[in-house]
């Protein structure tokens, strides 16, 4: 038997084959994992900066802060009356 011939026997064993399939499951499930924490902390990340513009805007109206940042605070003003 030629040393090709037994490779492609060993390859094609269904154990050899069911670790190749399991070796993609745990790298997709890794990649899965790793999009999942970044779209999690990208959308925290908003939320705080959504909440730091109220912020901002609360101030502005209460006259305590000029707004230096020349933010268009009306739709939170539109929340307050």
């Amino acid at each position: 038997m030629f040393e090709d011939e037994r490779l492609a026997i060993i390859r094609a064993h269904p154990i050899n084959r069911a670790r190749e399939v399991l070796s993609l499951l745990v790298t997709l499930a890794a990649i899965a994992v790793i999009i999942a924490a970044y779209s999690y902390s990208g959308g925290s990340e908003f939320e705080e900066e959504q909440a730091a513009e109220k912020y901002y805007c609360e101030m502005v109206f209460d006259g305590t802060w000029p707004n230096y940042r020349g933010i268009d605070c009306s739709k939170y003003h539109k929340e307050n009356e």
